[in-house]
């Protein structure tokens, strides 16, 4: 399904179940059926039942906390902010006869590399032009925006929806200093391509790709690093680079770096023209660079 947001931390999730859409942990589309209120169940709306307004929540956000709130925009809109350590999130919600539709606008922090912002813009587009047919991305510099129509629910379910997921999220961050930095991994692949984006808060950001096509093999990475990390450090991890490029140049196989201020980047080609393989190497590749990729999102750290 489509990652709405990048940095989505796991409580967030409570929103897009809510509202009728899917969970962000994973980046392919399900179907999520609504969840219904009774009529003596609904909630009544009123000024005093909307404590988390947007408005309250301003002053926090300009100083870097962490936090959600909602409010009632009209008898058919609902908004939602969510701040996160790198990420800010205004989700808005309209009701429009049977059907609702739903704006989910990112915008992320200068430490997000622009390479793997790209890369999950890419990733949604390819799923929603696939699985999603009345979804639309659209992505700047450092913005995403996601639109989508759902099946309509009532104005009382998005409201006690909203209500509950900034409870949910307040309350698992109260201090930001006690939310950790977490390192993330997304990948897609097709039976011929593989593409990983990760994310190291504070450190640094890496883009790989790897393609099959007659019988050569070629991969890109990109090693982003923020602009805190010493340049010490950067020209270290360049030296280790280029040193494995040679060390690694064997025949049919080229392997080239390149350095420039903070990104480190490595080309590599192994032609099998003249040895064509028997198997496809993307189908080998594949389960390490998931597992890998998982190995990520569960401990939150990138190996070492």
């Amino acid at each position: 399904m489509l990652k709405k947001v990048l940095l989505l931390s796991s409580a967030t999730a409570f929103m897009f179940l809510g509202c009728g859409s899917e969970s962000t942990t994973s980046p392919r589309l399900d179907n999520q059926s609504n969840t219904n209120l009774s009529q003596s169940d609904s909630l009544k709306i009123n000024a005093n039942d909307n404590k988390d307004s947007t408005e309250n929540l301003v002053n926090a956000l300009e100083a870097g906390k962490v936090g959600c709130s909602y409010e009632v925009l009209s008898d058919t809109s609902v908004v939602e902010l969510i701040k996160e350590l790198d990420v800010t999130t205004k989700v808005t919600i309209t009701i429009k006869g049977a059907v609702q539709e739903i704006e989910y606008y990112s915008t992320y922090a200068n430490s997000v590399a622009t390479d793997y912002i790209q890369s999950l813009c890419e990733e949604n587009k390819e799923d929603a032009a696939a699985e999603h047919r009345n979804a639309t991305v659209t992505c700047g510099h450092r913005t995403m925006t996601i639109k989508e129509t759902v099946p309509s629910v009532s104005l009382d379910v998005l409201v006690q929806s909203a209500k509950n997921t900034c409870e949910e999220f307040n309350a698992s961050h109260t201090d930001i200093e006690t939310v950790p930095k977490r390192a993330i991994c997304g990948m897609r692949s097709t039976e011929t391509s593989i593409a990983m984006s990760i994310m190291v808060p504070d450190s640094m950001s890496m883009v790989y790709e790897v393609e099959y096509k007659d019988n050569v093999l070629s991969s890109t990475s990109k090693f982003i690093f923020d602009l805190n990390v010493s340049k010490k450090v950067i020209q270290g991890y360049c030296d280790e680079a280029k040193a494995n490029s040679i060390e690694y140049s064997t025949n049919g196989e080229t392997r080239q770096t390149t350095c420039d201020s903070n990104r480190v980047v490595t080309i590599t080609t192994q032609d099998y023209s003249k040895n064509p393989l028997s198997t496809n190497p993307i189908e080998e590749l594949l389960p390490q660079i998931e597992s890998f990729c998982d190995q990520i999102e569960t401990t939150g750290k990138y190996p070492n």
